[in-house]
């Protein structure tokens, strides 16, 4: 097989995919979820830098509101990365498909809105204002989300946050990449643990 047919099988199914729009769109797209699946969440903000990173000194408190709110409604995060200025998140939904999509609704609106508030500065009555003082969303989008399925696609999405990891600690994409794929396969058996307690 070659390198770009194993590329290929690493990609997700985009009906296992949502790219969420950009705010003020109405989407009316379905967000894939499982119960009974991993899925990969990616919350991303152009404003995320200066003091309003949310590493440095903020970097406890959106560690905190990770934490905090994923036990309030019951959701596992299996791994977990603060990049800065996104995160990425790969956690299980509690119960059923039903409960796993109202818990999930309910963590990830707590879960943004804290951070926004929190980190960007906006409250309610005086919201978040962009450098030049216009109203703006602290958020890009919706949060992205895809679910993963299987060894192969926890493998794919294990070195992709431990590259961002790498990345967030001052490397560029490219270095990054080898160093992840280097420290991945240096401790394959001990990474895919956290495969089979999800599987």
């Amino acid at each position: 097989m070659n390198r770009q047919q194993k590329q290929l099988i690493l990609l997700p199914k985009m009906k296992d995919v949502f790219v969420g729009p950009r705010r003020g769109t109405n989407s009316k797209s379905h967000r894939p979820l499982e119960s009974k699946k991993p899925l990969h969440i990616c919350m991303r903000s152009r404003f995320a830098k200066g003091k309003r990173t949310l590493l440095g000194v903020n970097r406890p408190r959106v560690d905190n509101h990770v934490r905090t709110i994923s036990r309030r409604f019951g959701i596992k995060v299996v791994m977990y990365t603060n990049v800065g200025n996104h995160l990425h998140l790969v956690v299980k939904l509690p119960g059923s498909a039903m409960t796993a999509r109202r818990q999930y609704a309910k963590w990830i609106r707590l879960l943004s809105s804290r951070i926004s508030f929190d980190i960007g500065g906006g409250k309610k009555g005086d919201p978040f204002k962009d450098e030049t003082g216009k109203r703006a969303k602290f958020w890009d989008s919706l949060p992205f989300s895809r679910v993963i399925h299987g060894r192969q696609g926890w493998k794919a999405i294990d070195r992709y946050i431990l590259k961002n990891e790498l990345e967030s600690q001052g490397l560029t994409k490219e270095i990054a990449s080898l160093v992840a794929q280097e420290l991945y396969d240096s401790s394959r058996i001990e990474r895919l643990a956290a495969f089979h307690d999800t599987a």
